[in-house]
């Protein structure tokens, strides 16, 4: 699978677990669910950002090779 498609699942997956972590939190408040639910998120868009960022080093890399 591609990088950029990777980094852009996971930035999907963490935007949608902190949707449902701000929904259960403003109807439950605050417990153990919704603390997991943030967890994952920031998991998510951290691997999101990461991801992110090998994307761009390898496509400024193969660039590089190329003026070469």
């Amino acid at each position: 699978m591609n990088l950029l498609t990777q980094a852009i699942i996971y930035l999907i997956f963490g935007i949608l677990f902190t949707f449902f972590a701000i929904r259960h939190v403003s109807l439950y408040g605050w417990g153990f669910f919704a603390y997991l639910l943030v967890f994952f998120a920031t998991l998510d868009i951290g691997s999101s950002i990461k991801i992110f960022y090998s994307y761009w080093n390898s496509q400024r890399n193969k660039r590089n090779i190329r003026k070469k």
